[in-house]
């Protein structure tokens, strides 16, 4: 349906493994370069945490993907729904070691065992463990006592993936041992506004899109307060705002449109940035460039007419700070005998203000 009105070779938010790095998000590209260096050293605990959508599991993915498989032996778990459950049972599980009836205490020596058969023919064993965070203290600890396990020349290692209470589960007392064996700790972060602009525009430019719709800036204001700068939110609400778009002919994107889209897809989006929040995390010195936001195409076919957006044209039109401050004065005049305001409640104001244009 994308290839039709709006002329797009494929739906650009789809979730995909191989994207290019252009649509690297936020601190990925850092966190990545950490991440590949821990893995060259073949062993200990590797941390990832990030809020649900962030790409913590697509970012494990490709430094997997880069692992030689004549060398290293992949395993995939998920701490999901364990329990009271020891991993070490999920674990043996997962190398078809059918040690479910074993002892807890045998286990490792099992698994020292399968790592010294592998040996001859795998350098290393490499466990990512996705939802971490709903490891218990014990499981946490039998991962300590796996990686002090020697196998002749086969290593393992483990990353765990997870939210951010699991990095206050390993930071407990009692978890120094295991904090000890962490060669690398990184957390993804969400998006800021420039960053949510950019990774819209990589990933509708991989669509071979030409401009249309445009997405002017006001749409991507509301993108970012509405996903909170999370990678996978931005792409649910994209993606349903294009289906949208070609199903009621939008040739222009607005905030309106934005809003519209986020109540459909309701509980699937977190609670949206809060006034305060967005003044805190984009800052009036981008909001008064908030015109710039609007997505235009770096090449437009001679064939493919360009729709601009009205209220981002900066050479037709006020930017949407000084319409905004126009009307936030009109509004409430300070009094004379009124300090001026701070910082803060000015770029509160302007946060208002332009949520009402």
């Amino acid at each position: 349906m994308y290839t039709n009105y709006h002329r797009l070779s494929c739906d650009p938010f789809q979730r995909l493994s191989d994207q290019s790095d252009c649509c690297l998000k936020s601190n990925e590209s850092r966190v990545r370069a950490r991440l590949e260096n821990a893995l060259l050293h073949g062993e200990g605990i590797v941390v990832v945490t990030g809020a649900d959508g962030s790409g913590k599991a697509a970012l494990a993915e490709r430094l997997v993907a880069q692992c030689d498989p004549e060398r290293a032996f992949n395993v995939r778990l998920s701490a999901r729904g364990i329990g009271t459950a020891d991993i070490l049972h999920v674990l043996a599980a997962a190398l078809g070691l059918h040690a479910e009836h074993e002892d807890r205490s045998i286990l490792p020596l099992l698994i020292q065992r399968y790592l010294a058969e592998i040996s001859s023919t795998r350098h290393r064993l490499l466990v990512v463990i996705e939802q971490a965070h709903e490891l218990s203290s014990q499981s946490l600890d039998s991962l300590r006592l796996l990686t002090l396990l020697r196998a002749q020349a086969c290593l393992l290692q483990f990353i765990l993936l997870g939210r951010g209470s699991l990095a206050s589960s390993m930071n407990a007392p009692g978890m120094e041992s295991l904090r000890e064996q962490v060669i690398a700790n990184c957390r993804l972060q969400p998006m800021d506004l420039a960053q949510t602009r950019a990774y819209i525009e990589c990933r509708l430019n991989a669509a071979n899109w030409s401009g249309d719709p445009v997405v002017d800036g006001q749409a991507v204001l509301a993108i970012y307060r509405c996903s909170r700068g999370v990678g996978q939110n931005i792409d649910k609400l994209c993606s349903r705002l294009l289906l949208r778009g070609d199903e009621r002919r939008w040739r222009i994107i607005n905030g309106q449109h934005v809003q519209i889209v986020a109540r459909e897809l309701g509980d699937k989006l977190p609670i949206p940035l809060s006034l305060d929040e967005m003044a805190h995390c984009v800052g009036a010195e981008l909001l008064d460039a908030a015109y710039e936001l609007a997505l235009v195409p770096s090449e437009v076919p001679d064939s493919q007419p360009l729709h601009k957006a009205p209220a981002v044209d900066a050479g037709r039109a006020p930017s949407i700070i000084e319409r905004a401050l126009m009307k936030e004065t009109r509004r409430s005049p300070p009094p004379a005998n009124k300090a001026t305001p701070s910082t803060g409640s000015r770029t509160r104001s302007l946060v208002r203000a332009i949520a009402r244009l």
